[in-house]
């Protein structure tokens, strides 16, 4: 044989000879257990996967629902995605209150005007008429929210505003706002009154002299707008008339208030509270409180007497609206305004 060609055979055979040896030892190596990491150097096992179950997917919200829902309570409940909030549902269906008293015929007859009574109790009866012949849907769905998510709760009709506040979760809410009878979806937004420290005119004096309808000398507001002019020489005291404030209350054991409130009988007596006194916070108050002041001093304006009040020959009636903090929601002044207009659902109870 040649030599070049045995050259080439001996070359052929050492390569033959070192692939076998490679494969050889590549598959004792695969049959060879891996050594274990040294000590505190373990790979941190993997994560397990997330229960899809168990997340909390987000709300999706249809944009057309955005001009029906208050920007404010929208923003507020996706903060808070899984906190319910306070909310008020108002309706696309108003009643028309000057139509309603425009319509109003005498009952004395075509040739007679009728009175204020009538005419407020048709305002009444058409504000309510309207309440219950459209807010059905709307109450459906609160009271048959369920579950812990978009459970609906303090669900109240308000009939003075085609309303119902109540509330709910942000499914409730898009759930309400996707209805064709609903206007619009905003917050039960708290309102808090201008602080003021009542003056020392309407605090009872220990020993004092008792209290008379006029005083010789009017305090200075009352003498500012010369209202003591008009009581002195008119006559004009108020006398026949009814007022009410919407307030923190009135402390009707006042000693300038007590004798004009419309619920007091007399000394000894049992007074009659009902129909003269609603609390629109919750606070369940069934006579005339007030724990702040400032309702106190504004009735005494009103209708305090010996010299203190505008008008001391009238007599008052309150509502509780404001709370010990001077805060009230949306929701409880539309109540104050509605329980006024029909104290205890009686026009003829109206101031």
């Amino acid at each position: 044989m040649p030599t070049r060609d045995i050259t080439r055979f001996l070359l052929s055979l050492t390569l033959f000879i070192s692939l076998l040896a490679t494969l050889a030892l590549g598959q004792s190596l695969a049959q060879e257990p891996s050594p274990a990491p040294p000590k505190g150097t373990e790979p941190t096992p993997a994560a397990p996967a997330a229960d899809p179950s168990t997340r909390t997917a987000p709300v999706a919200i249809d944009p057309a629902l955005l001009p029906k829902i208050e920007p404010q309570l929208l923003k507020q409940m996706l903060t808070s995605p899984d906190q319910s909030a306070p909310f008020i549902v108002y309706l696309v269906v108003q009643a028309d209150p000057e139509a309603a008293a425009a319509s109003v015929q005498s009952g004395a007859g075509p040739q007679k005007k009728p009175t204020a009574l009538e005419k407020r109790q048709a305002v009444v009866t058409a504000l309510q008429q309207t309440a219950r012949n459209t807010q059905a849907g709307v109450l459906q769905v609160l009271n048959n929210a369920t579950g812990p998510s978009i459970a609906a709760t303090a669900v109240k009709p308000l009939w003075i505003v085609n309303a119902v506040a109540a509330r709910g979760s942000l499914e409730t809410i898009l759930e309400l706002a996707a209805r064709p009878d609903v206007k619009i979806v905003r917050l039960d937004k708290t309102i808090k009154m201008k602080r003021t420290t009542p003056t020392d005119i309407l605090m009872p004096q220990p020993g004092g002299e008792p209290l008379t309808p006029l005083a010789a000398t009017p305090e200075w507001g009352v003498a500012k707008i010369r209202a003591n002019l008009v009581h002195d020489a008119l006559g004009i005291t108020g006398s026949g008339v009814t007022v009410a404030n919407i307030d923190t209350g009135v402390d009707w054991l006042h000693p300038a208030l007590q004798a004009n409130y419309r619920g007091y009988t007399g000394p000894g007596k049992l007074p009659v509270h009902s129909g003269n006194w609603y609390d629109a916070t919750g606070g369940g108050a069934t006579y005339p409180v007030d724990t702040d002041g400032h309702g106190t001093h504004t009735m005494g304006t009103m209708a305090g007497i010996d010299g203190i009040g505008v008008a001391p020959g009238a007599q008052w009636i309150a509502i509780r609206a404001f709370d010990s903090s001077g805060g009230a929601l949306n929701s409880w002044l539309h109540e104050a305004f509605q329980w006024v207009l029909a104290p205890n659902g009686n026009p003829a109870l109206a101031p």
